[in-house]
């Protein structure tokens, strides 16, 4: 179960942030996550309610964005999107591709109450 090690690092950074701009509770946090990752939405969110309890994020939401995989052919140099993980370019078949999108795991969104009651 990867996801619990993507929720410890995500958290991590979302509580630096959190600090960094005076928040007192993390409301939402929202993620994208590149496709490729094969991250299983209810493994993260199930690591995501374990990790903020009694934390500042606790009983927060957390949303998961999926970005679709694209590759762009090292051939013809179009971009086209992977539906399986068959990196085979849809225009000309080369296999000859490299990963534009996919690979990607992002705090996207931090949403919460700053001391000020903001």
């Amino acid at each position: 179960m990867h996801e619990f090690s993507i929720i410890t690092e995500l958290f991590k950074i979302m509580e630096e942030t959190a600090h960094a701009h005076n928040l007192v509770k993390v409301e939402s946090v929202i993620i994208h996550a590149g496709a490729l990752r094969q991250i299983h939405k209810a493994a993260l969110l199930a690591a995501w309610q374990e990790i903020t309890q009694s934390t500042i994020a606790e009983n927060s939401t957390l949303e998961l964005t999926v970005l679709p995989a694209r590759i762009r052919c090292l051939n013809c140099r179009k971009e086209s999107g992977v539906e399986d993980i068959c990196f085979v370019c849809g225009f000309c078949s080369s296999g000859e591709v490299e990963v534009i999108q996919g690979n990607e795991l992002i705090l996207h969104t931090i949403r919460g109450e700053n001391s000020h009651g903001d």
